[in-house]
């Protein structure tokens, strides 16, 4: 299902307690091309060049190679939203995400390579931290989930998001436009890889000045 316009919507979502992002959602590139020039502004001004990334795939076929959906881009209370499927390319993500004075941030980067490469884009390893493997949370699991990650130092209110959105609704990242129960979902999810690596580097920080 597709509507075959260009859309960009700002919309703002609650994420936790009073916490409120702003969110844009869209599938035309000139957007993602002036949200990334803000997000490059930012990035001026910070000591840790960071951002949170996150993606969702379309359907998995007998007959189509499963491929990327939707693209999360996060910094700060910030996400953008971008509807990869539904898009003409946007070489700026692409020159974005291949910048090596950036990091990109992720909860689970194993499944995200694999899709990226299928669309041709190459994040260089030493710059897409995979959360996963630099925290974990005693007698959780091997591998925490991005619930109990995001619970365990962000807010409670994340151990049950992951279990609240329906296994189904998956199927429906090819869906133009997104619902408002999908765009909250994938704001959140964005949101969170970038926030959860920006709270491990202040324990990190600390934990190091203490020792010194």
């Amino acid at each position: 299902m597709d509507d075959g316009k260009l859309t960009t919507l700002t919309e703002h979502i609650t994420t936790h307690g009073t916490t409120v992002l702003e969110v844009v959602y869209t599938n035309d590139p000139r957007t993602v091309e002036r949200i990334i020039k803000k997000y490059e502004e930012w990035l001026k001004e910070e000591k840790n060049k960071f951002v949170g990334l996150d993606l969702e795939y379309t359907c998995k076929s007998s007959y189509i190679q499963q491929g990327i959906g939707v693209v999360q881009l996060a910094m700060r209370e910030h996400v953008l939203v971008y509807h990869y499927c539904r898009s003409e390319r946007s070489q700026a993500l692409i020159d974005f995400l291949q910048r090596k004075a950036v990091t990109f941030t992720s909860i689970d980067t194993r499944n995200d390579k694999t899709m990226l490469a299928r669309a041709w884009i190459k994040i260089p390893d030493e710059h897409h931290v995979n959360i996963q493997r630099l925290f974990r949370i005693k007698g959780v699991g091997e591998r925490d989930s991005m619930g109990d990650l995001a619970a365990a130092i962000i807010d409670p209110s994340y151990k049950n998001m992951k279990k609240s959105f329906p296994k189904e609704k998956h199927q429906f990242w090819e869906w133009k436009p997104l619902s408002p129960i999908h765009l909250e979902y994938v704001a959140k999810d964005g949101y969170v890889s970038y926030e959860l690596y920006r709270r491990i580097l202040i324990v990190k920080n600390g934990l190091r000045h203490l020792h010194q």
